[in-house]
């Protein structure tokens, strides 16, 4: 559909088993490409990122004096932050179905997140008005035990700035947020 757009918005996952000579071959991307951080993150005491984006691997060496691309420990793999913006420059020569593809065909990976933006440039098939009506009336049935909602004003004349309404936990493995894509692009152009 031509006002419905679905991009992937953010992808993260664990290569087990894979050192970082066979995590750039999955990726599609040249080691050369990528600078050392000054620490690492999420229980990993190395990270890199990509040159050219935002897109972050963690690893742990099994020696720090050793080349870490060979003596990495494989047990603990290679874990792959892909942000949204890294998303976005990812693809502009890759193809992100494509390396969801390849990951798949790979016999250790876990996908520990991903996230889909659906865009409806003229609130005709997902319309923030009828879902927050809807949930409101409980005309929904769902896994999740709750819902909030998050609404910010404009203090002069009372009107919306931003209305989010938040589908379960963000420590939950399923989560969805659902916010006014028209509000958003009339703050943006308001800003310009």
């Amino acid at each position: 559909m031509k006002n419905l757009s679905v991009i992937i918005d953010w992808l993260e996952f664990t290569m087990l088993h894979t050192d970082l000579t066979q995590a750039m071959k999955i990726l599609d991307l040249d080691w050369d490409t990528f600078s050392p951080l000054a620490k690492g993150r999420y229980g990993y005491n190395h990270q890199l990122k990509w040159n050219d984006g935002n897109v972050f691997l963690m690893f742990t060496a099994k020696d720090e004096t050793a080349d870490v691309n060979t003596l990495i420990d494989l047990k603990a793999g290679v874990h792959v932050i892909i942000s949204g913006q890294g998303c976005r420059q990812y693809s502009v020569n890759h193809d992100l179905l494509d390396l969801i593809h390849r990951l798949h065909k790979q016999d250790r990976i876990n996908f520990s997140r991903i996230d889909l933006a659906i865009d409806d440039f003229e609130s005709k098939i997902i319309s923030y008005d009828k879902i927050n009506q809807a949930a409101k009336q409980g005309f929904f049935t769902s896994r999740w035990s709750k819902w909030d909602e998050i609404c910010s004003r404009q203090t002069s004349d009372n009107s919306y700035l931003g209305r989010t309404m938040y589908f379960g936990s963000q420590a939950s493995d399923l989560f969805c947020r659902v916010y006014d894509k028209t509000l958003e692009r009339k703050a943006k152009s308001d800003a310009e």
